[in-house]
């Protein structure tokens, strides 16, 4: 999956390529993302994982 960097610790993520990931539709993510209820955390990896990120992308329900 690709992630833009802002340079301002905001990192951009496709909507499409997390929907593929995740096998939703990717239209209903992009509807969430614009109600505010798709929130996520990038992580940098250490050691083995060192210059690999993780994303941990969170849908907020209720």
């Amino acid at each position: 999956m690709h992630l833009d960097h802002t340079g301002q610790d905001d990192w951009i993520l496709d909507p499409d390529q997390l929907a593929s990931r995740l096998g939703l539709n990717s239209g209903h993510i992009r509807h969430k993302m614009r109600l505010g209820l798709v929130t996520s955390r990038v992580e940098a990896g250490h050691d083995e994982d060192e210059g690999n990120w993780r994303v941990r992308p969170r849908f907020i329900t209720g």
